[in-house]
């Protein structure tokens, strides 16, 4: 079986603070909370462009080592 190299992310606000959930490879999912989605996807080491931007919905790509990474994000529900 091939190794496939994909990151997800889902990221939304929770009570007033902004929470990341990501899953890299075979990893668990990882949860990392901050006030600034700026600061979540810095802390990762990414650069970021962003191409679409909803009122609920928005769409990131990852620029890393020459490949694209896909991030979908949404609001969390709590």
């Amino acid at each position: 079986m091939r190794n496939v190299n994909v990151t997800k992310f889902s990221i939304g606000y929770v009570r007033g603070r902004l929470k990341a959930r990501y899953r890299r490879y075979a990893e668990t999912i990882r949860t990392m909370r901050h006030n600034d989605l700026t600061s979540i996807l810095k802390n990762l080491g990414e650069r970021v462009l962003i191409l679409n931007h909803l009122l609920f919905h928005q769409i990131f790509i990852l620029l890393n080592f020459n490949r694209p990474i896909m991030i979908k994000v949404k609001p969390l529900l709590y």
